[in-house]
């Protein structure tokens, strides 16, 4: 009996491992059981065999036992799968920010670059200054125009007082250096 209840008892934890429904394998146990257990309380008020009752008590505290080792386990599982999910779920919507973010970032470069391009084609003088008044913004024109430049990058982040230090640096002798 001792062997049979150890068995059952057994396949059930590892149907129980397997199974995606543990209340499943926990009622085969117990139906299993259940006869041994019916049998020894019977055979106990029946004849009054003490022997008898020992076995059906420790078939009935065995079945408890598993029972709450059952639900444990299945809470852990439920609790991982849960956790499973919640970071597959998180991963997939990391997954979608990412690409929003990237598409937003192809946007912002593309309309960056007609701004660029639209600017630089104007023949007006187009620039912007920060709040420490360096250029953060100039176009083609302004920087061939009035610093003189080849190209739009140079002036990023220096001052007025930067180029016009540089061209009275240039013209040490003329007095009329700022008519320039």
């Amino acid at each position: 009996f001792f062997a049979f209840i150890v068995c059952s008892t057994l396949t059930t934890v590892c149907y129980m491992a397997y199974a995606t429904v543990f209340s499943y394998c926990l009622m085969i146990n117990a139906v299993t059981v259940l006869p041994y257990i019916v049998f020894y309380f019977y055979r106990y008020f029946l004849h009054g065999d003490v022997i008898t009752l020992l076995l059906g008590v420790t078939a009935v505290i065995w079945q408890i036992i598993v029972l709450v080792k059952a639900l444990r386990v299945s809470r852990y599982a439920v609790g991982e799968i849960t956790s499973g999910e919640h970071l597959r779920d998180e991963m997939v919507e990391r997954r979608h920010a990412e690409q929003a973010l990237r598409a937003s970032q192809e946007e912002l470069l593309r309309l960056a670059s007609m701004l660029r391009l639209i600017c630089d084609n104007v023949p007006d003088m187009i620039w912007a200054k920060d709040l420490d008044n360096r250029y953060v913004f100039v176009n083609k024109s302004f920087s061939e125009k009035l610093l003189g430049l080849k190209g739009t990058d140079e002036p990023l982040g220096k001052t007025y007082n930067f180029y016009r230090q540089r061209e009275q640096e240039q013209h040490p002798g003329d007095t009329d250096w700022h008519t320039f």
